[in-house]
C-alpha cells in the first residue's frame, strides 16, 4: 500500500502545481503549506520525493519558509545518508571506528534537523494561522 500513498502524493502535488498557476500571497502559501505537510508526513524512504517537489515550487511572496524548510529536511536527508554509510561501512570487520564516528556524526546531523523541521512546522502554521480572515 505503500507505493499507492506515494503515488497518491505526487498526483496531488502535481494538480497543485499546474492547477492554479495565481502568485497570490494567499494561494502561494496555501501550495507552500500543502507540499511542506506533504513532506513532513511522507515516511523517510519517499521524503526526496516530496523534497523534490517543494523544491521545484517557487516562490514570490513566501521564500524565507521555502528556504527554511528546503534547509530543514535536507539536512534530515543529509542525516539519513549518514547512516546508511555507517551501517554499510559497520559491515566492514577493519572500519568499525570510522562506522561509529559517522554514526555519532549522524546522530548530530539529526538533532540538527530536528531542531530545523520543528522550526519549519512552526514557522508554516504560523503563517497559515495569521493569513486567515
Amino acid at each position: 500500500m505503500s507505493w499507492r500513498w506515494g503515488a497518491a502524493i505526487v498526483s496531488a502535488l502535481l494538480l497543485l502545481a499546474c492547477h492554479d498557476r495565481s502568485t497570490g500571497p494567499e494561494r502561494e502559501l496555501e501550495q507552500l503549506s500543502h507540499l511542506i505537510r506533504s513532506l513532513r508526513m511522507a515516511p523517510n524512504r519517499q521524503k526526496g520525493e516530496a523534497l523534490a517537489q517543494l523544491r521545484q515550487r517557487s516562490c514570490q511572496h513566501h521564500c524565507p519558509l521555502r528556504s527554511l524548510c528546503l534547509g530543514a529536511y535536507e539536512q534530515h536527508q543529509a542525516a539519513l545518508l549518514t547512516i546508511s554509510e555507517g551501517r554499510q561501512l559497520a559491515r566492514d570487520p577493519g572500519a568499525e571506528e570510522l562506522a561509529r564516528s559517522l554514526l555519532r556524526k549522524a546522530e548530530a546531523e539529526l538533532q540538527l534537523a530536528l531542531e530545523e523541521t520543528r522550526r519549519c512546522a512552526a514557522t508554516e502554521a504560523e503563517l497559515s494561522r495569521t493569513a486567515r480572515p
